[in-house]
């Protein structure tokens, strides 16, 4: 049995007992994705600060037992939460668990929910983008061509979907409609890797799934909220992007370096950016 931790964060106001409130939950697995992690509650905590509308927003990182004592030892003012699933930190029944927030007990305080994956920036203010979350629907940004392709179910069992996204951003209403389907899908998961597929990968089930039973929508909040932020190699990213969420995507075997380099940078060209702004007013 391995231990995975739900980390509340309360950015910058404690969270009261009402469902007026947005979540953002961002997902976090292994010290180095937590590391990622901090990225984003740093980004989230400068909006805050910023956007008066996102005063009722708050942020949740779910992580796994690496990733919630590095997200501990850095940040001791976190509330940890223990959610116990079977397998080691680099399973399917761990990598999977960020559709499993719906566990969380303070869950059912919330309006609606942003879920991100820890190399996701907050660039700007979240209030709109919750704004523009519909019920019994998953808002998704659309997929790129190369990550359909990368997808692994067999296509006589599960034909590619109509509306393919990125799983690696998606906002949902907060109520039973939308928690009872992600809870059917982590089950049909396991059926589907019991059948004996050979690859898996998160994006394939829950775009099959999603598809399957038409909540899929990309023309909705994440559509032009959302941007996939290629690495810069080093070049300097100017204008600063205007999306308030940056998913930031590379390959290879230092992915999470090159991701926290291209993160770390874009947050201090940011501020240095609109310092620069206020000094030309």
């Amino acid at each position: 049995m391995h231990a995975l931790f739900i980390v509340a964060i309360p950015v910058l106001v404690l969270l009261p007992a009402c469902a007026a409130r947005d979540l953002v939950a961002v997902t976090a697995f292994g010290r180095d994705y937590a590391e990622l992690a901090g990225l984003v509650i740093e980004s989230a905590d400068r909006w805050k600060r910023a956007c008066s509308s996102d005063a009722d927003i708050d942020v949740v990182i779910v992580a796994d037992e690496a990733g919630a004592r590095a997200m501990t030892t850095s940040q001791p003012w976190q509330h940890v939460f223990a959610l116990p699933v079977d397998g080691d930190a680099r399973s399917e029944s761990v990598f999977m668990a960020r559709f499993e927030t719906v566990k969380w007990p303070r869950f059912w305080q919330y309006q609606r929910v942003l879920q991100i994956d820890a190399d996701t920036l907050v660039n700007g203010c979240l209030a709109p983008v919750f704004a523009r979350v519909t019920p019994r629907q998953l808002h998704a940004h659309p997929a790129l061509y190369a990550e359909k392709r990368g997808w692994s179910l067999p296509e006589s069992r599960h034909p590619l979907p109509r509306t393919p996204f990125n799983s690696g951003a998606f906002a949902f209403v907060a109520d039973e409609f939308m928690a009872g389907h992600l809870l059917l899908m982590r089950a049909w998961i396991r059926d589907e890797i019991a059948l004996g597929t050979e690859h898996y990968t998160d994006q394939s089930f829950v775009n099959v799934y999603m598809d399957r039973h038409g909540l899929v929508n990309t023309t909705g909040a994440l559509t032009n909220s959302t941007i996939m932020v290629r690495p810069s190699h080093g070049h300097k990213r100017t204008p600063p992007y205007a999306q308030p969420l940056l998913h930031f995507i590379a390959g290879g075997l230092n992915k999470t370096q090159t991701k926290h380099a291209e993160m770390s940078a874009y947050i201090h060209a940011a501020d240095a950016s609109r310092l620069q702004n206020k000094a030309n007013k």
